[in-house]
């Protein structure tokens, strides 16, 4: 938790501020993950503070909202072209989750991973062999 709370502080995403009197308090909860690794072991303990927005109300407390999850299939697809143009998938771990890309040479996959490593804090996982 203290962990998910510094990566606040040092990404500079939140700070706090006085409550509003006119507007209502949309609550947080922790949310506790294991990390696993191909044999199932558990490699990291991972706590998320998210916001509950089941308690927002439309028009009223909140303008957008943002929820990226990437479907099954959009990663298939990208195995299946992967495997066709016979280049190899690579998985790196993003602050909020994980990314998968490939390169058709290890070069230019160590010249993205030390790209995004320079904009995000984010560590290479290595080669894909697990999903």
């Amino acid at each position: 938790m203290q962990d998910e709370l510094s990566q606040f502080e040092r990404s500079q995403v939140w700070h706090l501020v006085p409550r509003p009197i006119d507007r209502l308090v949309i609550g947080t909860k922790w949310i506790f993950r294991n990390k696993l690794d191909k044999d199932r072991t558990i490699t990291r303990n991972k706590a998320r503070l998210v916001v509950q927005g089941y308690s927002q109300e439309e028009g009223i407390d909140y303008n957008d909202t943002f929820a990226p999850v990437v479907r099954l299939e959009a990663i298939r697809l990208l195995i299946a072209f992967a495997a066709y143009m016979e280049f190899t998938l690579h998985q790196m771990d993003i602050y909020v989750d994980d990314i998968i890309f490939g390169a058709t040479t290890d070069k230019l996959s160590k010249e993205f991973a030390k790209l995004m490593g320079s904009e995000v804090e984010m560590s290479m996982m290595g080669e894909l062999n697990f999903f």
